[in-house]
């Protein structure tokens, strides 16, 4: 898997609160900070005018995922989205062309270390 180039996240001022604000989803730092202590690393995933915010899928929900899909390849898709999905518009998920773009990115979060075996 080619490593990507990173998006920077800019924010906008919050007058209010005096803490910036994301122009998408409107969340502050703090706000996504306390979900990555609750959740570990995120990613936002935006299609058009829609977003997602996503957590790393366990190994129980791949395991899921994964009997799933040799039923039915979109199901891996659909079961990943529902169980990683901490915050957004619910239409990613239940509009047909907002949930095949989510899907063309879905192999993004799952991340897979690389091993090494040698012989002792």
């Amino acid at each position: 898997m080619a490593k990507k180039k990173k998006e920077e996240v800019t924010f906008i001022e919050n007058s209010q609160a005096h803490e910036k604000k994301h122009p998408v989803h409107g969340m502050t730092k703090t706000e996504i900070e306390k979900l990555k202590a609750k959740h570990g690393q995120l990613h936002m995933l935006v299609v058009e005018d829609k977003w997602a915010i996503l957590k790393a899928p366990s190994r129980k929900v791949l395991s899921m995922a994964s009997a799933s899909a040799s039923k039915d390849p979109m199901k891996f898709n659909e079961i990943i989205l529902k169980n990683c999905m901490i915050a957004g518009d619910d239409e990613i998920q239940t509009d047909d062309a907002y949930f095949l773009a989510a899907s063309s990115q879905i192999s993004e979060i799952i991340e897979v270390k690389e091993a090494k075996i040698s012989k002792l």
